[in-house]
């Protein structure tokens, strides 16, 4: 049976349900409605039709299956869902594949007795989600495959499990889901004021300026000031987007200005935090620890294919965007820095940058639900990840070393993560530089802090260390460059000298440069290194509970400068497109000049005359008389002879006095983390 005949069948069982009062005086837009959710849960669907008939062949004459673990209790990865899951398919599998008669008799059988055990033991989850959210969102889908093959009794049994969703209520992508349960329930039973109640809250929760959900500066925050951009951001969006292609030219269609919010946090948000359709660590926050979930889900690819027909004016982008994803557009290119969560990311033509800091303002990293059991207290404390394809971290997770992700900079004992105020991002377009104040301290309240300044300028990926504070431990201090896929040979600068390294572990002295993957390492100072090539293994369930021992090798290429009393602690340089001549000239020649680095004040100036400099207090510093700059305050700061780009990292805003181009300005620094520009000619506050 083909897919439009079984619609025809759906759409004609609805009769009992229809009423004009929920769709106006107009009937004709009803069948609409409820193609298009049909068609939105079939939709791009593949399911290996063989697997699935054994599924369904499988399935007990009391309507389980023996591999599922029914009594399971975790919170994370319930098990009991599984049954829902392999419902759904067997029904989605009526629609998208031709089938012969006989196996459509199969089908329909284990269906219906996978529906009715759910029905008779209503299975109930440790963690509330899955019995409010998770459970009841299976069962509409499965209620919408079924609809015209369902008994009344069956129809009403569903009805119920769907409305175990209560009430519209929670923040963010949380209240989206249960505000789209409740509206796809007042459809099917004709409530009006149910479906009135769940537009208005659907539409109402689109904003950019709560604690939780779409920030001002395009990023996604849940679980309070938490980095959630492609784990709960890209589920919110996900349903927004089909909510509103469900509900468009309906009286609840989406308004003008909340398509507007959408669209910056797709092209302005989302956008500019993947490569090629692979994201970070960083915007996942927990969800890291589940499989697959680095590479951008194909689902964000019909979102915004459905997207750019309801928002034409942003179409192209839209398109372009799209592109990306599917690793055949132009890569975005500049430095943006995201202060509501914290993140800055840096594209360039070959290779893209990805920083996660954490201040006062933001949370660290959560583990809950047996999830993330590793990545406390290390992620997103000043890690950094560098991509050229975007593959180089897709499920490296279980065989990482998580206290040495790359960017953290840390004693060789366990410490934690001390959040403080002085930090922040400034960028002038193509390029910029963020700031954090990091420390680290032990469960009997010691603790060493260090000053930790990136600069991002073409295709240099620069990081100055201050002499740390505090420093009581005997331990020498180790900063991680990199762990990533090894992809081809690794090469090392030593002494003027280039060769190959053998697999395994090198200690190394004094190095010039490390050269993997087309990405140069470089210290700003002797130095030891330790570099590891080959094989490691681990498992998935030492980082997430629900894959028990599933283990997993990969080849891995690591790096980590050390910095003992008799070297300097200065910083370190990533080259991106590089090659070993460009690596030669950085080491001999470098195309930047270290102006200050020390507790108050770190200094870059670059080629063609820009500096940007980080003050964490009254300070002066320029090449020549005519490019100093002057302040009275702390601030990060880039100049150039005709432009200068001031900000507050500790977001609290302030008027400070600055000498620049021999004149004096008396400047409102904006609070939230914004910028103020000045040029000869005029000034201008922005994002």
């Amino acid at each position: 049976m083909n897919k439009k005949l079984l619609f025809i069948l759906f759409i004609s069982s609805l009769g009992h349900f229809i009423d004009k009062n929920v769709f106006g005086d107009s009937l004709s837009m009803t069948p609409l409605m409820i193609e298009k959710i049909q068609d939105l849960i079939v939709s791009g669907k593949t399911l290996n039709k063989k697997t699935t008939l054994g599924i369904a062949k499988s399935i007990t004459e009391i309507g389980i299956w023996e591999d599922i673990d029914y009594l399971h209790k975790e919170r994370a990865g319930w098990k009991p869902s599984e049954h829902l899951k392999r419902t759904k398919d067997m029904a989605t599998l009526l629609h998208i594949e031709d089938i012969t008669e006989e196996e459509n008799k199969l089908l329909l059988s284990s269906i219906f007795l996978a529906i009715e055990h759910w029905l008779s033991k209503r299975y109930t989850a440790p963690n509330w989600w899955h019995n409010q959210i998770g459970v009841p969102r299976m069962m509409r889908d499965i209620t919408v495959l079924m609809w015209d093959r369902l008994t009344e009794d069956q129809l009403k049994g569903m009805i119920e499990v769907i409305s175990q969703f209560k009430k519209i209520g929670m923040t963010g992508t949380n209240l989206i889901w249960l505000a789209e349960i409740a509206l796809h329930k007042g459809m099917m039973t004709h409530d009006k004021a149910l479906i009135d109640e769940a537009v208005e809250r659907l539409w109402k929760e689109i904003k950019s300026h709560g604690k939780e959900g779409i920030q001002k500066d395009g990023s996604f925050r849940q679980h309070g000031e938490r980095l959630q951009t492609f784990h709960y951001g890209i589920g919110y969006v996900d349903m927004i987007v089909k909510l509103a292609w469900q509900l468009r030219d309906t009286p609840w269609a989406i308004p003008q200005k909340k398509k507007k919010i959408i669209s910056n946090y797709l092209l302005d948000g989302a956008q500019w935090m993947c490569r090629n359709g692979f994201t970070v660590p960083a915007t996942l926050d927990r969800c890291v620890t589940r499989k697959g979930n680095l590479e951008n889900p194909t689902f964000l690819i019909q979102a915004l294919t459905l997207w750019k027909e309801l928002d034409p004016e942003n179409r192209v982008q839209l398109e372009a965007f799209i592109k990306r994803l599917k690793n055949e557009g132009k890569p975005l290119s500049g430095f943006r820095h995201f202060p509501r969560v914290d993140f800055t990311v840096f594209h360039r033509p070959k290779g893209s940058v990805f920083l996660k800091t954490v201040s006062n303002r933001t949370h660290l990293s959560e583990t809950m639900n047996g999830e993330h059991l590793k990545g406390q207290p290390f992620m997103n404390c000043g890690d950094h990840y560098i991509m050229r394809n975007g593959t180089e971290y897709h499920e490296l997770q279980p065989v990482w070393d998580w206290e040495k992700l790359p960017g953290l900079t840390s004693a060789q004992v366990m410490t934690k993560a001390k959040r403080m105020d002085f930090v922040g991002g400034l960028g002038n377009g193509p390029n910029g530089l963020t700031t954090m104040d990091y420390s680290r301290s032990l469960e009997d309240g010691s603790h060493f802090s260090i000053h930790k300044t990136w600069f991002f300028y073409q295709d240099l990926f620069i990081c100055l260390l201050s002499k740390p504070k505090n420093y009581a431990f005997q331990q020498t201090l180790e900063t991680s460059l990199e762990q990533c896929h090894l992809k081809g040979e690794v090469r090392l600068g030593q002494s003027g000298k280039e060769t190959v390294l053998e697999k395994g572990l090198h200690h190394l002295e004094n190095i010039d440069w490390i050269l993997h993957n087309n990405i140069g390492y470089l210290p700003l100072a002797p130095s030891n290194s330790m570099v590891y090539i080959g094989q490691r293994a681990g498992n998935w369930g030492s980082i997430n509970q629900r894959y028990g021992k599933d283990a997993s090798q990969e080849s891995i290429f690591q790096i980590s400068i050390e910095h003992e009393s008799e070297f300097p602690l200065k910083g370190w340089v990533v080259v991106l497109d590089a090659d070993p001549q460009k690596l030669n000239l950085c080491s001999k020649n470098p195309s930047w000049i270290i102006l200050e680095n020390n507790s108050s004040l770190q200094a870059i100036n670059f080629s063609e005359g820009l500096t940007m400099s980080s003050f964490r207090g009254a300070g002066s510093i320029g090449l020549q008389p005519d490019r100093k700059l002057t302040v009275d305050q702390p601030c990060l700061a880039i100049w150039s002879h005709d432009h200068l780009w001031l900000n507050d990292p500790t977001q609290k805003g302030f008027t400070m006095n600055v000498h620049w181009q021999k004149q004096q300005h008396f400047i409102s620094l904006p609070k939230g983390g914004k910028s103020f520009e000045l040029s000869n000619k005029s000034s201008s506050e922005t994002k």
